[in-house]
């Protein structure tokens, strides 16, 4: 099934649906529900957190600023105003990245996804896109600013910074007790060039799970699978210092 293994199946019958999990070559997985008139697409990208710094989230809003095949600056924006949709949107959750589509006509799923799949694994990260999405100093008057520092500094005037306090308090100093939003008081630390070698490490076929759901969620796999198989490889890791 266009290079992908038939790992598991199971019947789901809270949705009236059959779960197939495909694994593919490269490291991949693609798990596709059959089932449902709307076609629908969840890409989820490991991205264990190395600190505060918002690194993951910064990345998020980067990727979908402009790809190797789709290069519009502002892709995001410019999808919301002119895609037909029901959903499109993307999440960085603890340890995860998750893009979002769900569109019941077929032609435009098919186009949304390519141009989804192409942001994640080819995107280009324009520092103008780092600046604007990320954060910058801006003169009049002088602050710093950015959509996710912004966010961000609105999130922590909220209830749900409890949370945040509480996982990093479980978990001192471990992936799972950072911030996956992003520390305002350290996202001034994130760099374009740590966002990039970010990147370059954990968006990989190996790194990724894709739940496809639809009428006839398979004839999606060979789309996949080009994604999968054209998606950079793995990075080494860096030699042990002597």
């Amino acid at each position: 099934m266009s290079g992908f293994a038939v790992a598991a199946e199971a019947h789901l019958p809270e949705i009236s649906a059959l779960a197939r999990l495909h694994h593919h070559p490269g490291g991949g997985a693609a798990l596709t529900l059959q089932g449902g008139d709307l076609n629908a697409l969840s890409l989820g990208i490991r991205t264990p957190l190395p600190d505060d710094s918002g690194i993951a989230h910064v990345l998020e809003h980067c990727v979908l600023q402009g790809s190797r095949r789709f290069p519009l600056r502002r892709g995001f924006a410019a999808l919301l105003d002119g895609a037909l949709h029901g959903h499109l949107n993307a999440a960085t959750l603890p340890g995860l990245t998750v893009y979002e589509i769900a569109c019941a006509h077929d032609r435009e799923f098919d186009r949304l996804a390519a141009i989804w799949l192409d942001a994640a694994f080819h995107p280009l990260l324009h520092a103008d896109a780092f600046a604007r999405e990320g954060w910058r100093l801006a003169l009049d008057p002088p602050r710093l600013t950015g959509v996710v520092l912004n966010e961000m500094l609105g999130h922590r005037a909220t209830p749900r910074a409890f949370g945040d306090a509480i996982r990093a308090a479980l978990f001192p100093g471990a992936a799972q007790g950072f911030d996956p939003g992003g520390d305002p008081a350290r996202l001034p630390d994130l760099t374009l060039a740590a966002m990039r070698r970010y990147h370059a490490r954990h968006y990989r076929a190996g790194g990724a799970l894709a739940v496809i759901a639809g009428p006839e969620p398979e004839a999606r796999l060979p789309m996949l699978a080009h994604a999968f198989d054209t998606a950079p490889g793995p990075v080494p890791d860096a030699p042990a210092p002597p």
